[in-house]
């Protein structure tokens, strides 16, 4: 599954996107985090109502695409304490483009099974999606970092044991919980460059291209394509 987009239409040759009536009912406490957001993604504010003890309903004209991946961020941001829900209200002229977040991603460079020793050195350049145990391979997408490059490492790399050091060495090293997505929000969270793979049993966030020779090879090309445009 490749990242959602919504359905358009070209009128008079001009595009044309489906926008949303979004409404939010949520403590005051969360006005910041939620206005900076969706004001990143074309949202226009429409109203503000406060009741008096300390809540507060937010109105908001948006397009759709604005709105992929909003229902994770809400539910993380308010931490059950808010409800949203939104209506289609019609075409407008497509206009401006989505912020989106800079990061990258940590990518399985072997097939195997992800080890701790693995996940360790992975967890010290971002956050991982899996646990030991878990099976990879080349091309799968084990987790995220805050710069926008992204770096293929092997989670599948035993520690090399020597007469002075043994496994137990580092039995105070404790890996930081896995980052566990919903369907919903690892859809949310894919590049124009990657798929979600679902199976009976799981799902697993994958590069469209698993070689990393063949992904750069693109990347090349399409850099190629624009200074000759």
């Amino acid at each position: 599954m490749s990242k959602p987009e919504p359905v358009v239409k070209i009128v008079n040759g001009e595009l044309y996107e489906p926008y949303e009536w979004l409404t939010i009912d949520t403590s005051e406490e969360f006005i910041g985090e939620l206005s900076e957001y969706l004001s990143a993604r074309l949202a226009q504010l429409q109203d503000m109502k406060y009741d008096g003890a300390g809540n507060v309903r937010l109105e908001y004209i948006i397009p759709t695409r604005g709105l992929l991946g909003f229902s994770a961020f809400f539910l993380e941001t308010v931490r059950g304490n808010g409800v949203e829900h939104s209506v289609f209200t019609g075409f407008r002229l497509k206009e401006g483009g989505i912020k989106s977040s800079v990061f990258g991603v940590l990518v399985a460079s072997e097939n195997g099974i992800a080890v701790t020793n693995g996940l360790l050195i992975a967890q010290g350049r971002g956050d991982t999606f899996i646990e030991p145990g878990t099976p990879v391979y080349i091309g799968m997408i084990i987790g995220k970092h805050p710069r926008e490059e992204d770096i293929v490492i092997n989670v599948c790399k035993e520690k090399k044991l020597t007469n002075m050091r043994s496994s137990n060495a580092d039995i105070t090293k404790r890996l930081s919980p896995a980052i566990k997505f919903t369907l919903e929000e690892a859809l949310a969270f894919i590049s124009s460059d990657e798929l979600v793979e679902v199976t009976p049993e799981t799902f697993r966030i994958r590069k469209k291209e698993l070689s990393a020779i063949g992904r750069v090879r693109k990347r090349r090309g399409t850099s190629e394509q624009t200074i000759s445009q």
